[in-house]
C-alpha cells in the first residue's frame, strides 16, 4: 500500500509538474525568442505578422538629417518572431525629394531589425508602407526581406496605429 501511495503522488507531482504556462504578454518575448532559435537557418524564409503597432509621431526642432523637416516616430507593438517590441523610425523631409523614412524594431532581448521605406501611399484614411528589411542584430544578423505596413498615420495629432505581415530570409 506504501508503494502504490508513493506512486500515486509522484504521478500527481508529475501532471501538476508538467502543466504549461498560458501564453501571455510577459512571457511571449521568451517564448518568441525560443522559437527564434530553432529556426535560424541560413536561406531560410521567415512570415513576420504585426499585430499591431501603435505610439507617437514627435517633430524635431533642427532636423539633424540633411532635410527641411524630420520627425521621429517612437512606438510598440506585438510581431510573431519579435514578440513585444518597440519601433523607432526617423522621417526626413526634402525640399525637391520624397522623404526618407528609417527605421528600427527592437525585440525585448534586444535584438534589431534594419528597415527603410521603399514606397508609400495612401488610400483614403489608411496608410500603406513597403518597409525593406536590409539587415539585424543577434538572431537576426544578416536578415533581408519586406513588410507590408497599413493603417492610421495622423501626423497633425502625432500618432499612428499600424499592423502588416512580411518576409525575412536568414543569410
Amino acid at each position: 500500500m506504501k508503494y502504490i501511495s508513493l506512486i500515486a503522488i509522484a504521478l500527481i507531482a508529475l501532471f501538476i509538474g508538467c502543466e504549461s504556462d498560458p501564453l501571455t504578454l510577459e512571457n511571449l518575448d521568451q517564448t518568441s525568442a525560443i522559437e527564434n532559435e530553432e529556426m535560424v537557418a541560413s536561406g531560410v524564409t521567415k512570415t513576420i505578422k504585426f499585430k499591431g503597432s501603435s505610439g507617437t509621431i514627435m517633430p524635431v526642432i533642427e532636423p539633424d538629417c540633411g532635410g527641411v523637416a524630420q520627425f521621429l516616430v517612437d512606438g510598440t507593438g506585438i510581431a510573431s518572431h519579435l514578440g513585444k517590441f518597440s519601433v523607432q523610425n526617423a522621417i526626413c523631409f526634402f525640399a525637391d525629394s520624397p522623404p526618407m523614412i528609417t527605421g528600427i524594431l527592437t525585440g525585448a532581448n534586444g535584438d534589431q531589425i534594419f528597415t527603410y521605406v521603399n514606397n508609400f501611399w495612401e488610400e483614403g484614411d489608411i496608410s500603406y508602407y513597403v518597409y525593406i528589411i536590409y539587415d539585424g542584430t543577434g538572431r537576426f544578423d544578416g536578415i533581408t526581406g519586406e513588410i507590408l505596413m497599413y493603417g492610421t498615420t495622423d501626423i497633425p495629432n502625432g500618432v499612428f496605429s499600424l499592423k502588416g505581415e512580411g518576409t525575412f530570409t536568414y543569410p
